[in-house]
């Protein structure tokens, strides 16, 4: 039966990837990436050799998805799924193309692997035994604004995901809605040489990024006081 494999690949460390899902990389002529320059950067890493490789992104169509089912999985090639980083599907483009395939019987096979999520939470010295993943904000600052009101009085600690380059916005956008004195941890850089986290209250935590402003991966959780 076609496969659509879903591969967590690294998320910063070139060694933290599963054997498994080498393996599937390997064996699997048809590759889905989000960019192709980072896709073929992975290729390299991992030494895969030649492959047909297809990209699926935020900017990809509908149609786009459906020539990928049309061309590949109705015609019984497999199809391996990786994101940039870490774990696919989970807050990137590839969910449409794995909720088509469940809708037309396609087995999806996810490989699991590294994800900044659980890195974060278990670098993380927040109390983490509930906890509420928001992921991303909208970018635009009134309804950002307005989403992070609701969040203000939510009991358990919120993991937010963000554009490397908004890291400092997002800070004011949650100082100005939850307060300057609420505990929040940034996780910078999983598993690079560059690994850092940096903790406090929301105040002092965005005076030092306005001191020493990052761009880079991160993720931030915001305790529940």
């Amino acid at each position: 039966m076609t496969k659509l494999y879903l591969v967590s690949i690294d998320i910063g460390n070139r060694e933290d990837i599963t054997l498994r899902a080498l393996n599937i990389l390997k064996n699997v002529d048809n590759l889905v990436c989000e960019e192709y320059k980072i896709g073929k950067r992975v290729m390299r890493a991992y030494d895969l050799g030649e492959k047909n490789l297809l990209q699926l992104n935020e900017h990809s169509k509908d149609e786009d998805v459906d020539e990928l089912i049309s061309d590949y999985l109705l015609k019984g090639k497999d199809l391996a799924l990786f994101s940039d980083t870490g774990t696919p599907v989970f807050a990137d483009p590839g969910f449409k193309l794995s909720q088509r395939a469940y809708n037309l019987g396609i087995e999806v096979v996810p490989i699991p692997g590294a994800s900044s999520l659980m890195a974060a939470i278990v670098k993380s010295d927040i109390e983490m035994k509930k906890f509420y993943f928001y992921g991303f904000v909208s970018p635009k600052k009134d309804i950002r604004e307005k989403e992070l009101l609701k969040l203000k009085h939510f009991p358990n600690p919120i993991i937010f995901l963000e554009a490397p380059y908004r890291l400092k916005q997002l800070l004011t956008a949650i100082k100005k809605s939850m307060g300057p004195k609420r505990y929040i941890n940034i996780i910078l850089e999983l598993t690079t040489k560059n690994e850092k986290i940096v903790r406090g209250n929301i105040k002092d935590v965005l005076s030092y990024f306005e001191k020493k402003p990052f761009k880079g991966e991160f993720v931030i959780i915001l305790d529940s006081k």
